[in-house]
């Protein structure tokens, strides 16, 4: 079944309980979204939780029932990397790739914890990533870790990689994981339909500099048969309010929705959504489709937020439904 995702800790990272409880109220009650998509550093037993209200299922307290959840744990890895440069699933250091996997076996814990409590599973899908950076990293050590990830993750969780961006001559780097083509490879060998691939239209866009590097990137995916999530986040070649060009900022896509001209510096358009959403195909070979939004500091009230992500939703709608 395909679901809808919302990235809801990029949307309403900061808040404070009250507002998080206000923002996830008016999820609840006005997005059509079936799961929402959380960092592994949110979730109990993390050092650098960030999010401090949780349920007996080991998931913050404020989110809907009936909805699923996607755990992704790049900011985990992004973390880990500041203080371990050898941090990653992908990585020659031994020493560094089993902390990576660690964390990823602590996510699929949380998973399993969260189908216990609730009798039902609330996870839908870990977004595991290929870090660390080239001189460190290794297409077979990937492999590996993804081996171990497979056996160890309870078969109802569908296990994507995220991919973000690789390094590229001459250019600014915000991740530098490995090649599209490596991590498709990878996937690819395990002939598993619980195990496949995610674009985020923004990290592949600091890649490639251009909408049509993105889309290559999608049917490179679904030609391989790996493609199971496509997430919609924005990223802008000029600097700005949003900060410098090309930085993982999630910015939301440029629209006609009147709080969406904050954003109008944004790579991001309903053609470039149109176009990727052609090359992603029916919905039906996919298992998500997300949108992963921020807004502006100065900007940031829970109501504006909301709107922010609901505006982003209805143009994915125009050509998704």
């Amino acid at each position: 079944m395909h679901k809808r995702v919302l990235g809801a800790y990029a949307l309403f990272a900061g808040l404070t309980p009250e507002e998080s409880r206000a923002a996830h109220e008016l999820i609840a009650e006005r997005v059509a979204v079936d799961a929402l998509e959380i960092p592994l550093s949110s979730l109990p037993g993390r050092p650098e939780r960030t999010w401090g209200h949780y349920d007996k299922d080991g998931l913050p307290k404020f989110i809907a029932k009936d909805l699923d959840v996607v755990i992704t744990c790049i900011p985990t890895v992004v973390g880990r990397l500041k203080h371990n440069p050898s941090y990653g699933l992908a990585s020659s250091d031994e020493e560094g790739r089993q902390i990576a996997v660690s964390d990823a076996f602590s996510a699929i814990a949380n998973a399993e914890h969260a189908a216990q409590v609730t009798g039902r599973p609330r996870v839908f899908a870990i977004q595991l990533h290929s870090a660390p950076r080239p001189d460190i990293h290794s297409a077979d050590a990937f492999s590996r870790s993804l081996e171990e990830v497979l056996a160890k993750a309870d078969p109802s969780v569908l296990l994507t990689v995220e991919h973000c961006d690789a390094t590229r001559p001459d250019q600014h780097v915000a991740k530098g994981f490995l090649e599209l083509s490596q991590e498709i490879e990878a996937v690819r060998a395990f002939e598993s339909d619980r195990l496949g691939v995610t674009i985020n239209w923004g990290r592949s866009m600091i890649e490639g500099h251009s909408a049509g590097y993105v889309n290559d990137h999608i049917a490179q995916a679904r030609e391989a048969g790996v493609l199971k999530g496509l997430m919609f986040s924005g990223a802008t070649n000029r600097s700005g309010p949003w900060g410098p060009a090309w930085q993982d900022g999630h910015m939301a896509p440029r629209g006609e929705h009147p709080l969406l001209v904050f954003s109008h510096m944004s790579l991001l358009g309903q053609e470039e959504i149109d176009a990727a959403l052609t090359a992603a195909g029916p919905i039906a070979e996919r298992a998500y489709t997300g949108v992963k939004v921020t807004v502006q500091e100065g900007q940031d009230e829970v109501d504006r937020r909301f709107h922010v992500a609901q505006a982003a939703w209805d143009m994915i709608d125009k050509t998704l439904i």
